[in-house]
């Protein structure tokens, strides 16, 4: 008598144990973030800069698309937008123009980057990006990418990037302070360890991370 009723026990408590997983609550996505109503496509303010998404291709130093970068597109503070478009039409009177390798980065971007760093045995990307194997090359030998010499590629890895390093002479230099001088004087400031690095002053969110994707549905503007 005490096996049957066991039995029967088990039987039941088998049933709902059957149907508690057969028919879980469906699992819900939570929705990406979005941008603030401030942030622009660079392209639909100033469309004649040219864009190089790096970080949206496998071309950059951790060698594959970054966390975060959906889209080939910059997104920025419509401030930032309109300081790039007012120092874009002084370039282009002499001659120039601006390109962007990088704008808006998300926080999963950020702890992609950390993630990658922590890799030691990674190295798919030393060839171009660590320092003294190649973006420290003569313009010719680094990789293309149409821009005036500035003295190291892009995202180099070496204090020859460093915005005033002084090895960095001629040509180099001028185009290192054409370049930085003309983003001052539409209120960017120079990371001086970066010559490609400029961030737009006063920022409207210094103590804000956001992690909206880079894509255009990120935008709510």
């Amino acid at each position: 008598m005490t096996k049957s009723i066991d039995r029967k026990l088990i039987s039941v408590i088998a049933a709902v144990l059957a149907v508690a997983v057969a028919a879980p609550a469906p699992a819900v996505a939570a929705p990406d973030p979005v941008a603030p109503a401030d942030f622009v496509a660079l392209a639909d303010v100033a469309p004649s800069i040219l864009q190089e998404m790096r970080y949206c291709t496998p071309h950059n130093f951790i060698g594959d698309p970054v966390d975060g970068y959906r889209s080939p597109m910059c997104i920025l503070t419509r401030e930032a937008a309109d300081g790039l478009q007012r120092a874009q039409e002084e370039f282009l009177e002499r001659g120039y123009t601006l390109k962007v390798y990088d704008c808006y980065r998300p926080q999963r971007a950020v702890n992609d980057f950390i993630a990658w760093a922590e890799d030691l045995a990674d190295e798919r990307m030393k060839a171009e990006f660590y320092p003294r194997v190649h973006c420290t090359a003569p313009q010719q030998v680094r990789f293309g990418d149409n821009s005036i010499d500035m003295g190291t590629g892009f995202d180099c890895f070496d204090t020859l990037a460093h915005t005033l390093d002084p090895r960095i002479e001629g040509d180099e230099l001028k185009n290192r302070l054409l370049l930085k001088e003309g983003l001052e004087k539409q209120g960017f400031v120079n990371y001086d360890k970066e010559w490609w690095h400029f961030t737009y002053q006063p920022e409207p969110y210094p103590d804000t991370y956001f992690d909206f994707p880079v894509d255009r549905n990120s935008l709510t503007g």
